[in-house]
């Protein structure tokens, strides 16, 4: 039998241990993200897990191999490589290579993570992130464009609920998304029924609306959009009292939108999104404006990613908040840096990969990620 001490310390194999080698050992690199429980990763760090297990059967170990997965509090994203290893071309490697078979061998798998950001894990060098954009932004990006917050006599001293600010002859409703729509359960399940019979037979599953019919691409745009819709409806009630409370007919209502944590949609789909409900469901938003902001890190390199909507054929008012925004994203920015770029105490959320098991099928989404910093298509400096 293998000496574990040797195993675990990296010597090389001895030449008795030739003999105890009979089962195959199957290696799978696996793409993965920490459980929200996981010891040592935080649930944003993603990283390839390399994993060895020994079995007659390959299927089985496969099936093996999640559940040492989750047991080791990972969670898969998908599978990149998998191979029956061949024990002569494992010994001609040696070294780590034949330690880890070995360790297969005698212990029934060999598991290692290589993390995909820089000094990553919580006892990590942990990566500089701003403070999270919220609605004491807004507040500045309003006040610069040329409005307020309503008053306390405005908004009927809280005794209904009402909206937020006046620009010019537009009420606005502030709605912030903080929360990642796909992470709910019931949406998952939603999900996993309708890309299920895209991909008859297969145990993972990327979620990509681009394949879907048109009928399906709608539904999709049901199971997503929840979260709008209810922003919607919600914001057209609060405008509809706040005209009623200041009896003002030449008032408008419009919808000022943060998006700070729904980002498995992109900008152009959130978007789309917004302004369906709005066309469709309520006749009291006449100004839908959306600002999107995002921050991204290997640990190394970051992205602050900022997106504004309308860009085109806005109403004076509209463009006003637009320049507003890119100017405060500016000053935010400039703030931070005479901070000396320290993590807030309610630093900006992070994309998470949206990664999920449903009735044995795995499936996943990735948010768009800056990539390792030891990879060639890392960003130098930026």
């Amino acid at each position: 039998m293998a000496n574990l001490a040797d195993v675990a310390l990296g010597r090389p194999a001895r030449q008795s241990q030739r003999h105890f080698m009979h089962k195959p050992v199957h290696q799978f690199l696996l793409q993965c993200r920490p459980t929200l429980n996981n010891r040592h990763y935080h649930a944003w760090q993603t990283a390839h897990v390399l994993l060895f297990v020994a079995d007659h059967d390959r299927m089985n170990a496969l099936n093996r191999s999640f559940e040492i997965l989750a047991k080791e509090r990972w969670t898969l994203i998908e599978t990149q490589r998998r191979a029956t290893l061949i024990e002569e071309e494992v010994r001609k490697e040696g070294g780590n290579v034949l330690n880890a078979y070995l360790t297969a061998q005698v212990e029934g798998h060999w598991i290692k993570a290589f993390p995909d950001h820089f000094a990553a894990g919580k006892k990590g060098i942990a990566p500089t992130r701003p403070p999270r954009v919220g609605e004491a932004f807004v507040d500045r990006v309003v006040e610069v464009a040329g409005g307020r917050r309503l008053s306390p006599a405005e908004t009927n001293f809280q005794a209904t609920r009402n909206s937020d600010y006046l620009i010019d002859d537009f009420i606005y409703e502030l709605k912030d998304i903080q929360e990642e729509g796909l992470e709910k359960p019931e949406r998952q399940a939603k999900l996993a029924e309708l890309f299920r019979p895209y991909h008859p037979g297969e145990l993972e599953i990327r979620i990509d609306p681009s394949i879907l019919t048109p009928e399906d691409l709608f539904r999709y745009a049901k199971i997503v959009g929840g979260p709008l819709h209810k922003a919607v409806r919600s914001a057209a009630d609060q405008i509809k009292a706040t005209k009623l409370h200041l009896k003002n007919p030449k008032l408008k209502g419009g919808i000022l939108v943060l998006n700070s944590g729904y980002y498995s949609l992109s900008h152009e789909t959130f978007v789309q999104l917004l302004l369906h409900y709005v066309r469709n469901d309520t006749s009291q938003i006449e100004s839908t404006v959306c600002m999107t902001v995002s921050f991204t890190t290997n640990g190394l390199n970051h992205w602050l990613n900022t997106r504004f909507h309308p860009t085109r054929k806005a109403s004076p008012t509209e463009d006003r908040l637009g320049k507003s925004f890119g100017g405060m994203i500016g000053t935010f920015m400039t703030e931070w840096s005479r901070a000396g770029f320290q993590t807030s105490e309610k630093p900006a959320p992070l994309p998470v990969p949206i990664a999920f098991e449903h009735d044995g099928v795995h499936y996943h989404y990735m948010p768009e990620c800056i990539p390792p910093p030891w990879t060639p298509e890392a960003p130098l400096g930026d």
